[in-house]
């Protein structure tokens, strides 16, 4: 059995015989990706599942893959995978997906009021802390996986909106850009009841000793095994595939839920709620509407909604 580094070698050579330098390239760097892909799910070469492409697709639409790309990366990995099949290194071939025409299609997401409560409790019964409240934090917040693995204690700060103390999160992006993002009622009172309950790092005995701003810079989430480092996103999306798995065995699938899918969430939530565009991009941390809209998923409803609410008394 070939190792993936020769299989790759072999593939990319005979590529050559039948392909352009530039399908070349482009087919073997999917091909690459595809086992990479294929080990952190640690499947087997010779019994690959037979939605395996398509749960790659949905992995490279979380990251924001455009479909021309999607489709390319497919495109080398069914010739990977045909390849493998002609050495005898595959008895079959999984079924090529069917790609979205549209990109709104693919990231189309949103989780109903009891859905998300059933999200929540099979958190709080099978993930530990820290990981279930940051799990629970993302649709509440619309955080990308690294900012909310980063965040520090010091980041979180209170304002003032609408005569009370409201939480609000300082997140260091993309660009190193700073932005503030306000939270949800439910993911301030998560937030509240995290650090009165948990309170990150109390157990160390000299940290009332701390400066303020060496306390400020401690995780607000952190790792059980070294408390002075963040969670690790891997784990997290880990813990979002054993929930996704626990939640289709109570008969409820959600089989694009990614982390990256609560951030769809929480922004098509606020639009829902008559927030506008520029808004919701400085929120969310987009340098470009079009991304913002991407992200929104209005239905029927929801427009005529709209339209009842700016029409005000106009007969």
């Amino acid at each position: 059995m070939l190792l993936a580094v020769d299989r790759l070698v072999k593939f990319s050579e005979w590529l050559k015989t039948i392909r352009s330098s530039k399908t070349v390239q482009s087919y073997t760097e999917s091909a690459k990706l595809f086992e990479l892909f294929r080990e952190r799910y640690t499947w087997s070469i010779q019994n690959l599942p037979l939605t395996s492409l398509e749960e790659w697709v949905t992995a490279l639409h979380a990251k924001h893959r455009s479909s021309a790309t999607v489709q390319l990366r497919v495109a080398g990995a069914m010739a990977y995978l045909d390849f493998l099949k002609r050495h005898a290194v595959v008895d079959t071939l999984p079924f090529r997906p069917k790609l979205p025409s549209s990109p709104v299609d693919t990231i189309a997401f949103h989780l109903d009021g009891g859905v998300l409560a059933r999200v929540c409790e099979r958190l709080d019964a099978m993930i530990p802390e820290p990981y279930a409240t940051a799990i629970k934090l993302l649709p509440y917040s619309g955080l990308r996986l690294n900012e909310l693995c980063q965040l520090r204690l010091g980041d979180v700060q209170a304002v003032r909106a609408e005569g009370k103390d409201v939480l609000t999160l300082r997140i260091v992006g993309k660009g190193k850009k700073t932005r503030s993002v306000p939270l949800l009622p439910a993911g301030d009172a998560l937030l509240r009841e995290y650090l009165t309950v948990q309170k990150p790092l109390q157990h160390k005995t000299d940290v009332r000793s701390w400066s303020e701003s060496r306390r400020n810079a401690l995780p607000l989430f952190s790792s059980s095994k070294t408390p002075s480092k963040p969670i690790s996103a891997k784990l997290v999306e880990r813990y979002i595939r054993t929930l996704r798995d626990s939640l289709k065995a109570i008969g409820v699938k959600l089989p694009k839920l990614t982390a990256h899918k609560f951030r769809h969430h929480f922004v098509t939530e606020l639009h829902r709620n008559g927030l506008r565009d520029l808004d919701l991009a400085i929120i969310a941390g987009h340098e470009n509407l079009s991304t913002t809209r991407r992200y929104t998923h209005p239905t029927a409803e929801d427009l005529a909604t709209i339209v009842h609410r700016s029409s005000g008394g106009m007969p």
